[in-house]
């Protein structure tokens, strides 16, 4: 598919929509540069892109068209009351994965957590973290190799060696 690209002016802002398969990217930045030999685009300083209900944040973004994905260093993701802080994410358009390196943070409703990478599947709701994967949710704490966040449904998965941390509630008769 042919990327498309229009370009509009705001007071030194720059707005770009980028079309992917299955909707409109709005891309803002302070600098916008296209490089058409190499057929990527750079963004630096104010990085902002939207799709769908989907917002990336960032300080500097390369839109590789020729591989299909975007990376976002200094990222900040949010969908909803999904929060992900990280160093860098690879956002791929048409796969709807979101691949996150790094993570400072993550928050959703009462869940918190943080890994050395995460992946987060926009069509199944999951986030897959793994290296030293940390998940608070409430007062219980799961600290494991690969924990798995099942947005949906509320739930915490850990797999492998794992250490949990949580308190017994009186059962009520």
């Amino acid at each position: 598919m042919l990327l498309k690209i229009f370009l509009f002016i705001y007071v030194g802002l720059m707005l770009i929509p980028v079309y992917a398969n299955s909707g409109l990217v709005d891309v803002e930045a302070d600098k916008i540069r296209l490089i058409s030999d190499k057929n990527i685009m750079e963004l630096v300083g104010n990085v902002k892109l939207k799709y769908q209900d989907l917002v990336l944040k960032g300080d500097k973004a390369v839109y590789n068209n020729t591989q299909k994905f975007i990376k976002i260093e200094n990222s900040i993701l949010v969908k909803g009351k999904l929060r992900v802080e990280c160093k860098k994410l690879f956002f791929y358009i048409d796969d709807n994965l979101v691949k996150a390196e790094k993570i400072q943070k993550i928050k959703y409703k009462n869940i918190f957590g943080k890994a050395q990478e995460a992946d987060y599947n926009i069509d199944s709701k999951e986030i897959i973290l793994t290296g030293k994967a940390h998940v608070k949710q409430g007062v219980d704490e799961f600290y494991s190799d690969k924990i798995i966040i099942y947005l949906e449904k509320g739930k915490i998965k850990a797999l492998g060696k794992t250490k949990v941390t949580f308190t017994l509630e009186k059962l009520k008769r």
